[in-house]
């Protein structure tokens, strides 16, 4: 008896284990579309929508998600948001290439004027 109840016991702690995890992964899945379409609409015309819009927007997204995996056409959920993240990370990697352009130019003005102010 005290076997099987030691089972129950543990049979119940994995289920309460996957319903966590199952709940922190919705999580991170709801976070991970919300940057997508931040990162598709511009972050500064997503902060201009209301909670509301924003949910609206996160929720017809999720819905195209479940509706393609319904559909057995997992590889396009997938590619469609990996296909925004990609579109962002494309987007950061020229910014940071102009960010540090930017940076060098002013390295070498402010150079250039130091060596003019030491020549007098």
């Amino acid at each position: 008896v005290v076997v099987l109840v030691a089972e129950v016991t543990k049979e119940a702690g994995q289920e309460e284990l996957v319903d966590a995890l199952e709940g922190k992964y919705d999580a991170l899945r709801d976070k991970l579309y919300a940057e997508a379409l931040a990162k598709q609409m511009g972050e500064a015309e997503w902060a201009l929508l209301s909670e509301q819009e924003r949910q609206a927007r996160l929720t017809k997204m999720k819905l195209e998600q479940r509706k393609l995996r319904q559909e057995g056409r997992q590889d396009e959920a997938d590619a469609m948001l990996a296909q925004l993240l990609k579109d962002q990370q494309n987007l950061d990697r020229l910014m940071g290439d102009t960010r540090a352009e930017q940076e060098r130019k002013l390295k070498e003005r402010l150079a250039r004027r130091k060596k003019r102010l030491d020549e007098g």
